[in-house]
């Protein structure tokens, strides 16, 4: 759930923010990243989490949550020069920096936004780490196939919608993952 490693002049960092911890900076997570606060940054530092560090839909809370854990996380991340943090958990993109921090949410899932907003809207994050070391990211869409929602994961996301101004789109599509 903590760990570090090294991959084309990147150096990638996966912190456990799923669970919380008291002290913030105890157990496995806030060694590690004491140990790799003293560790030669690469050229591009990225780490990744489940939760992020902010909530894009208002009212919302399913960030990191407590504002001093998420202080405690930024300026550790900061410790290690981490520019950017990947995170997941909300099921839609979005970008925010924060204190200096690009965090981005990527957690597109299976393309779950598509069926709500009736095109092809979900996004994949991809990064490509170049010879230098320097990470690029791109953000094309998902391109879901509509099939690809027959998959029972998605049958809460359909049940949802059915009695909404979706109940067209969830129909037919229902229809098809039928036949």
């Amino acid at each position: 759930l903590n760990a570090s490693f090294s991959l084309g002049g990147a150096r990638f960092i996966n912190v456990d923010t799923a669970s919380n911890f008291i002290p913030f900076g105890g157990g496995q997570r806030g060694t590690m990243l004491r140990s790799l606060a003293g560790q030669a940054a690469a050229v591009s530092n990225i780490a990744f989490s489940h939760r992020p560090l902010f909530d894009p839909i208002e009212g919302s809370s399913h960030d990191i949550g407590n504002s001093a854990e998420r202080d405690w996380l930024i300026s550790a991340l900061q410790n290690c020069s981490v520019e950017t943090l990947i995170s997941g958990h909300i099921h839609i993109y979005a970008r925010e920096t924060i204190d200096g921090l690009d965090n981005i949410i990527v957690g597109q899932g299976l393309g779950h936004q598509d069926l709500i907003t009736n095109r092809d809207y979900s996004k994949i994050a991809l990064g490509k780490v170049d010879d230098g070391g320097l990470l690029e990211m791109t953000f094309p869409n998902l391109a879901m196939p509509w099939g690809t929602h027959c998959h029972p994961r998605s049958d809460v996301v359909k049940q949802s919608l059915a009695e909404t101004e979706h109940a067209a789109r969830i129909a037919d599509l229902e229809q098809n993952c039928d036949s």
